[in-house]
């Protein structure tokens, strides 16, 4: 990036005034880690998010609410009606509304800055930075707590602190360093990690020409599960056995390239358990929706669509997601109407599964926020 191109903000005085105060505060604390602030930090947020509702919109519900904010002709009907609603719940600290990476992707896929940056500023306003984890990090965590709950039952530490993150960190809480650092290096990153829990979706759209988004990925998903719904349409296969083999297929790829670095985190934290010999043997556990949930949820739309006359899309794919990651997590998701009917109806139910609202008309949107307003 050239000079003339370095975003205002790393030029401006809050900037230098906030990474002073950062460089100091922790030189003043060499014996905490990166590894303790980031720990710390996500007990902060985890408490904050404690006290609210979590609320997750797809894409096009950002987008309605955008078309109010700039006056648009197209605005639909209710959509005031729920951005005032939101902004009072706001004020009140009621609620949050979480994005994740693959809303990004959404975001960053809109080519007119007159309107993706109006729609940042929403997701802002309402989501204070939340952010879901990366999805292969969410997906390891998953896997981590079930096997942390094999080991200790009841007794399991919870990793729900580590389910959330902060915008800066939406591809993952990477951390810099160089032997250049050298002693600073960990007063680096401490640095690096208060500045990655303040900056905005907003700040990401200033350093838009470093994106190179591929998304044709999306695609070849897509693509591929077209194919595979080929088989299952001509193979009369039963709801139940499609989706043991959408999770086999999932869950193949978890196990295979994490459960061995999974495996030696708990074999490092835990040394009481390195005698397998000592080890009970797992006490079989009825089915739980609670184990991998996104993953399971993500499954289970797969399945249902593979055995419906779809044809499967990019944009389907990205949906998917945003349902596996709202409806395990979230109090309510907002999606379009379509994918409120598969996700309440047979054969998923997920609303009665996972007790989570799934809304998508307007007026019942408009009655749901109505209902959390003090």
């Amino acid at each position: 990036m050239s000079q003339k191109n370095v975003p205002a903000f790393f030029t401006s005085p809050e900037f230098d005034k906030f990474m002073r105060k950062s460089f100091a505060a922790h030189r003043a604390n060499e014996a905490e880690t990166p590894e303790i602030h980031l720990f710390k930090k996500h007990l902060e947020l985890e408490s904050e998010l404690n006290t609210k509702t979590l609320l997750y919109l797809d894409i096009n519900h950002w987008i309605h609410l955008r078309d109010v904010v700039l006056k648009k002709s197209q605005e639909r009907p209710g959509y005031r009606d729920i951005l005032e609603l939101l902004k009072i719940l706001s004020k009140q600290q009621r609620i949050c509304c979480p994005i994740s990476f693959v809303l990004f992707l959404e975001l960053m896929k809109q080519s007119d800055p007159n309107t993706r940056l109006p729609t940042a500023k929403l997701m802002d306003l309402f989501g204070g930075g939340v952010c879901f984890q990366f999805p292969l990090e969410l997906d390891r965590l998953e896997l981590k707590e079930q096997l942390l709950r094999n080991l200790f039952r009841e007794k399991a530490p919870q990793l729900n602190k580590w389910f959330w993150t902060k915008a800066g960190f939406l591809g993952g809480e990477l951390l810099p360093s160089h032997p250049a650092f050298g002693e600073e290096n960990k007063v680096i990153q401490k640095a690096w990690i208060d500045f990655m829990w303040m900056i905005s979706l907003e700040f990401f759209l200033s350093l838009r020409e470093t994106f190179n988004f591929d998304i044709s990925y999306w695609q070849k998903y897509a693509d591929a599960a077209n194919a595979d719904a080929v088989f299952y349409r001509t193979s009369t296969l039963p709801f139940e056995e499609v989706l043991q083999r959408e999770k086999a297929l999932l869950g193949r790829r978890l196990l295979m390239e994490e459960l061995p670095k999974i495996g030696q985190e708990i074999w490092d934290l835990f040394p009481q358990f390195r005698d397998v010999t000592k080890l009970k043997q797992p006490v079989p556990e009825d089915y739980s929706p609670h184990n991998s949930p996104s993953l399971q949820v993500l499954a289970a739309i797969i399945a249902a669509d593979m055995l419906s006359k779809k044809n499967f899309t990019a944009n389907d794919i990205l949906d998917y997601r945003h349902s596996a990651l709202a409806i395990p997590y979230c109090d309510a998701l907002f999606c379009d109407n379509p994918m409120a009917t598969r996700l309440r109806n047979n054969p998923i139910q997920f609303e009665k599964v996972y007790e989570t609202k799934i809304l998508s008309r307007p007026e019942e949107i408009i009655n749901y926020l109505k209902s959390l307003v003090c």
